[in-house]
């Protein structure tokens, strides 16, 4: 049976439009409207500290994101390695259309469990 994401399980921390929290399992970070070469330091600290904890699985939700860069782009990828090396899953969440396209655009899609904005989510406990 495939499920919707529910509410939270911890409260929420955020800094800089970035929220951290753990709900159904998973360690679970919504970024910001826009990932650019200002704000991408802010939101790979504030990762990078999760990763530190190993968890065993992290979803990147990116509902509010409506522009990403390079950067952005290349943040996510690092994640995915990090996250491969002691065996951990990460997943890419509420992918809007411009973001999507990107994604496909760089081929990025094929290396990230990516679910579009609406999707459901199959792998949620």
């Amino acid at each position: 049976m495939t499920k919707k994401p529910t509410p939270p399980e911890a409260s929420a921390e955020s800094a800089d439009g970035i929220i951290v929290q753990q709900r159904q399992g998973c360690v679970w970070v919504t970024l910001p409207d826009a990932i650019n070469m200002d704000t991408h330091m802010r939101i790979e600290k504030k990762v990078d500290a999760m990763l530190h904890g190993k968890p065993a699985r992290m979803v990147i939700d990116l509902a509010e994101t409506r522009n990403m860069y390079s950067a952005g782009f290349g943040m996510i990828v690092r994640v995915k390695r990090v996250m491969a090396e002691y065996d951990g899953k990460l997943y890419v969440v509420n992918v809007n259309p411009k973001v999507m396209e990107a994604m496909q655009f760089t081929g990025i899609h094929k290396i990230l469990s990516v679910y579009e904005q609406g999707a459901t989510l199959d792998f949620l406990e």
